[in-house]
């Protein structure tokens, strides 16, 4: 491995862009899997994508229909719209997803690269506090 390949492996975080993007798809198909796939909006990585999920999470709780158009006006609504790439964006994102059968298994993906990124915080927290040799250890790796 080149120091170059070394240095991009450790600053890539673990997320995946299909799964992310395949689980707004889904919704915005059939919002009925939003029930079903129990995640957070920090669990996606990528921040419109965040955004997005936000959004719907809004109509649900709302009681609105989620689909293209009411997703823009609530992204509108926040003045995030054009950061997610605009309308045209999340038609893309339900005409590229064929089915939301799969939506609880991108999910799974969702969360176990969350998870990892949650990991690698603690340990690069930790590393910081072993190098600083700054504060109690112990508790450091008991939190």
């Amino acid at each position: 491995m080149t120091m170059l390949e070394t240095q991009q492996a450790r600053t890539t975080m673990p997320f995946s862009q299909e799964a992310e993007e395949n689980v707004l798809g889904s919704i915005l198909i059939n919002a009925e899997v939003l029930k079903d796939i129990n995640l957070q909006p920090e669990d996606f990585y990528i921040e419109r994508n965040r955004w997005v999920f936000s959004a719907m999470l809004d109509l649900r709780r709302s009681g609105q229909d989620i689909d293209e158009f009411t997703t823009a006006a609530a992204l509108d609504k926040l003045g995030k719209l054009a950061e997610v790439g605009g309308a045209a964006r999340l038609m893309a994102l339900s005409t590229n997803c064929i089915t939301s059968m799969h939506a609880e298994s991108y999910a799974n993906i969702i969360r176990e690269k969350a998870k990892c990124r949650r990991i690698l915080k603690v340990a690069n927290d930790l590393a910081k506090a072993a190098v600083a040799d700054k504060g109690d250890l112990d508790s450091t790796v008991s939190a």
